[in-house]
């Protein structure tokens, strides 16, 4: 059996950004092995080429899946939801929840 692909999150390199943290913590509560590769923000690493080749937006979080890339939180956490086996968004157990919540999750 093949080994899985490996997966690198990008963040910033002080973890400040709420949708870096909102990705990573996407990764861990699916249980999923992960790294991660800070960004330095301040030196302006993300506008530079190398980095322009891993994120098309040039911002972070940025997700590499075996070169499968996803550059904006809610993607990424969607991504993350479906790629992998678990349910991290709550069931409507309450039809007063219909805008936080997903009609059932795929089988664990």
């Amino acid at each position: 059996m093949p080994a899985p692909a490996p997966i690198t999150l990008h963040v910033d390199a002080n973890h400040f950004s709420p949708y870096a943290m909102s990705a990573y913590v996407a990764l861990v509560e699916k249980g999923v092995a992960f790294e991660t590769r800070t960004v330095d923000l301040d030196a302006g690493e993300h506008r530079r080429a190398a980095y322009g080749a891993t994120s098309a937006t040039g911002r972070v979080p940025t997700l590499d899946h075996g070169g499968f890339r996803l550059a904006e939180s809610s993607a990424i956490d969607e991504y993350v939801d479906e790629a992998f086996p678990g349910c991290t968004r709550p069931t409507c157990a309450s039809a007063r929840w219909p805008g936080r919540c997903r009609r059932g999750c795929a089988a664990t």
